[in-house]
């Protein structure tokens, strides 16, 4: 699965072509034409990156930066600000305040642009390979959703790492998010059904979610009998029906 950009600008020519260059480099992207519908967007495909344009109405590159840090699932995103203005000590405060990815200039070439983010991703995945320990996760009222940024055979033991942390915090219900996974196979399928089962006497079934699943991997996920849903609150929705039955039952 491609990388999913979420690009925010007021400018519909600029949005045109942020997003056509994007896609031709093989990212999907998302556009939207304020700040205030994209902390929307943002909360419903959560991206990989953010590409926001420093002024706008409404809500400007900055205050959109502060929504997206606020929040609780969203505020570890990659954001990179456009500006068509010469960058001041003052900006470079702010980007490093607001933890910014990349403080680049508008231009009709958008080469540097692609170039910025190509290296991102590139060194985010080598950071990744690098890095120990259990993988991102957050928390909701019914269950937790675990990411997995990548398909490496030690992002599985991570994966593995994070279940045990979860079971500690006696939490039963896991999401597993792999929109982020560009190459999903029967390999990692069978991987992951393996390890449902060796986990379901400490946690139950592994809930798992993708977005635009394609005909094949439905019928693999079917095969393996691993359950997906289209968004995290589709499987939040489950889980909170399931809580509430149980608590419902006498004696409970």
């Amino acid at each position: 699965m491609a990388n999913k950009i979420l690009v925010i600008d007021d400018e519909e020519l600029v949005r045109r072509l942020v997003s056509f260059n994007l896609s031709r480099a093989g990212y999907e992207v998302i556009t939207c034409s304020s700040g205030p519908i994209g902390v929307v967007k943002a909360k419903e495909i959560y991206p990989d990156l953010i590409v926001v344009d420093r002024s706008m109405p409404l809500m400007d590159g900055y205050e959109f930066c502060e929504k997206i840090r606020e929040d609780e699932e969203l505020k570890d995103t990659p954001i990179i600000m456009l500006t068509a203005y010469e960058t001041s000590i003052g900006d470079i405060k702010k980007a490093h305040e607001l933890k910014l990815s990349g403080y680049i200039k508008k231009a009709s070439d958008l080469s540097d642009l692609i170039a910025r983010i190509d290296s991102f991703f590139e060194k985010e995945e080598q950071r990744f390979q690098d890095k120990s320990g259990p993988l991102s996760f957050y928390q909701r009222k019914h269950g937790a959703v675990v990411i997995l940024p990548f398909y490496t055979p030690r992002s599985i033991n991570r994966f593995e790492e994070t279940i045990k942390i979860l079971a500690e915090k006696n939490i039963k219900n896991i999401v597993l998010d792999l929109t982020r996974v560009k190459d999903i196979d029967d390999t990692l399928l069978e991987i992951l059904a393996d390890l449902r089962e060796n986990q379901k006497s400490r946690l139950g079934d592994i809930k798992l979610y993708l977005i635009d699943v394609t005909k094949s991997l439905e019928i693999s996920l079917n095969s393996y009998s691993l359950e997906y849903y289209k968004t995290v609150e589709d499987a939040m929705a489950v889980f909170t029906k399931a809580d509430q039955e149980s608590s419902a039952e006498p004696g409970s």
